[in-house]
């Protein structure tokens, strides 16, 4: 599902310095607002709009989704089995380092708070085929 223009223009006037990452940037299914890294690079603060994010993984990242507005099914292979988990308001839930992992939003496009230990970035987000 694509995020609506106007998701993308709200979250924007909303935080006006965040670092924002449209994916993929043609045609955005999942929308990515940085808002925070520490010096150091330990952690990192993001407001993602998730329509459908890609499946992907983390070799050293430990993400912690926590769900603001709406329903996000987030599925995890482990041992080639997938789980899904159904994340609603207010619920987090850790995934941890070298888990492929992608997500879905059940109805309108899900706003979760993503916090990583340590920091996301580019070099340590990998995709893989479905």
């Amino acid at each position: 599902m694509t995020i609506p223009t106007e998701m993308i223009e709200h979250l924007k006037e909303r935080f006006p310095l965040g670092r924002f990452i449209a994916l993929p940037s043609d045609n955005p299914t999942e929308v990515v607002c940085e808002l925070n890294r520490d010096e150091m690079m330990r952690w990192g603060l993001a407001v993602v709009m998730i329509g459908l994010s890609r499946p992907h993984y983390h070799r050293k990242t430990l993400e912690v989704y926590t769900v603001v507005r709406g329903t996000l099914d987030l599925y995890l292979r482990k041992n080639n089995t997938i789980v899904i988990e159904s994340l609603s308001c207010g619920r987090p839930f850790m995934v941890e380092p070298d888990t492929i992992h992608w997500a879905e939003c059940v109805g309108i496009p899900s706003k979760v708070l993503v916090t990583s230990h340590p920091a996301w970035n580019e070099k340590d987000h990998f995709l893989v085929d479905p």
